[in-house]
């Protein structure tokens, strides 16, 4: 019935990890938004595209049951330009690190509310 989905996700305070901090610009907006690809599958499963855990720089498709997502980490979803080819981190282009930076501002400020 319905086509691939891509889910985005953010994240106001998100987990740290090693992989997200870049010299140039602090923390990447890879740490605040990730995503995956929901879809349907020939025996219809209802499956998600997330990051293999073999090191690989590959893909891999898991079950969408409880059992299945509650052993996912934040790392484990994909960063935007996996499905959105046209994002590009350059420091020509920082409107989304700035705009990443700006939710994320609005967000931990209602929190402290």
């Amino acid at each position: 019935m319905f086509r691939d989905i891509i889910l985005v996700v953010f994240i106001g305070n998100p987990p740290f990890g090693k992989h997200n901090v870049s010299s140039t610009y602090g923390r990447l907006p890879s740490t605040y938004v990730r995503c995956c690809k929901l879809y349907v599958s020939e025996q219809n499963q209802i499956l998600a595209e997330v990051k293999d855990t073999n090191g690989r720089d590959t893909t891999k498709a898991i079950s969408v049951e409880e059992k299945d997502l509650s052993k996912l980490s934040w790392w484990d979803l994909l960063i935007l330009q996996n499905y959105f080819s046209d994002l590009k981190i350059s420091k020509e282009e920082e409107s989304l690190v700035k705009a990443i930076k700006s939710i994320s501002g609005i967000l931990k400020y209602k929190d402290n509310l």
